[in-house]
């Protein structure tokens, strides 16, 4: 006897949302040597004069970092010496600095010859600022 599968009414449930759950978790996560590799979490924000870029990536010494700037693409990697030199006999460990590697195109506005990378409480700021004439220009307009 056949039996079909029933699927709530919620569309979450739906094979094929399913199948694009497994196909996006797939792609958030890269395998290295059998374990998950997560990216840290990145927030770029525009300021008038320039642009930040804030690396989420608590656990990591300023030396684990290695920030480059090939053409028109940024990249920052890291590698976590504290994960290859642990002598800790951990009972539990959920969290564990590993490598990775981040890149971002950048755009005509930045004047790549100032850019500045800082490293503090698990935060890596890299700062680009604007080339001249890209500057965000305000004016408060008259009400009449």
């Amino acid at each position: 006897m056949h039996h079909q599968r029933a699927y709530c009414a919620d569309s979450a449930h739906h094979p094929k949302h399913h199948f694009k759950r497994k196909l996006r978790k797939m792609m958030e996560h890269k395998m290295t040597r059998g374990r998950h590799l997560r990216f840290p979490k990145v927030n770029v924000q525009e300021l008038d004069n320039r642009y930040e870029l804030f690396v989420y990536a608590a656990g990591y010494a300023k030396e684990d970092f290695k920030v480059d700037l090939i053409d028109d693409t940024l990249i920052i990697a890291a590698n976590s010496k504290a994960e290859i030199e642990s002598n800790y006999n951990w009972r539990r460990q959920e969290f564990r600095p590993s490598k990775f590697e981040r890149q971002f195109e950048l755009n005509d506005k930045i004047d790549k010859d100032t850019i500045e990378a800082k490293y503090e409480d698990g935060i890596l700021k890299v700062t680009f600022a604007k080339k001249e004439g890209f500057e965000t220009v305000r004016k408060e307009v008259k009400i009449n």
